[in-house]
C-alpha cells in the first residue's frame, strides 16, 4: 500500500496452511483501523512530522477504502477500529512519546489487540 501508516493493516492472523484467498472463518476477521474525519484533522494537526500521512481525510480516505475492498476480495471480513486522535494523543504523553508514524503504528496495534480480544470474549 502506498501509504506506509496503511500498511500496518495486513492481516497477521492467516494461518500458514490457508489458501490466501480463503482463510478460515474467524481468522477472516480483519481490525482494519480507521478514522472519523474529525479525527484525521486533529491527528495532522497534532503531529510532529506529517510522515505516513496524507494531506486531507479525502486522500487518506481513498486509499483506505481502496485497500479494505483489497483484503475483502481476498476473503477477509475487514471490519472498522475506529482510532480517537484524543485517545492516542493521551497515550503518547502518558508514555512520553512523540506524536508521529512510530507511535501510531503501535497504538494501532493495541486497538486492534483489543478488538481480537473483545471476539474472543464474545465466543
Amino acid at each position: 500500500m502506498p501509504n506506509k501508516d496503511m500498511s500496518s493493516n495486513q492481516p497477521s492472523n492467516q494461518p500458514s496452511n490457508q489458501p490466501s484467498n480463503q482463510p478460515s472463518n474467524k481468522q477472516s476477521i480483519l481490525a482494519f483501523t480507521w478514522y472519523h474525519e474529525h479525527d484525521y484533522d486533529k491527528l495532522i494537526e497534532v503531529s510532529r512530522n506529517r510522515e505516513g500521512l496524507k494531506e486531507n481525510y479525502q486522500q487518506w480516505l481513498v486509499d483506505a477504502r481502496r485497500a479494505f475492498l483489497q483484503y475483502k476480495n481476498m476473503g477477509f471480513e475487514p471490519t472498522r477500529v475506529y482510532l480517537d486522535v484524543e485517545e492516542y494523543v493521551s497515550w503518547c504523553e502518558l508514555r512520553e512519546r512523540p506524536v508521529n508514524q512510530k507511535s501510531r503504528g503501535m497504538f494501532k496495534e493495541i486497538k486492534r489487540q483489543e478488538f481480537y480480544r473483545q471476539i474472543d470474549q464474545e465466543e
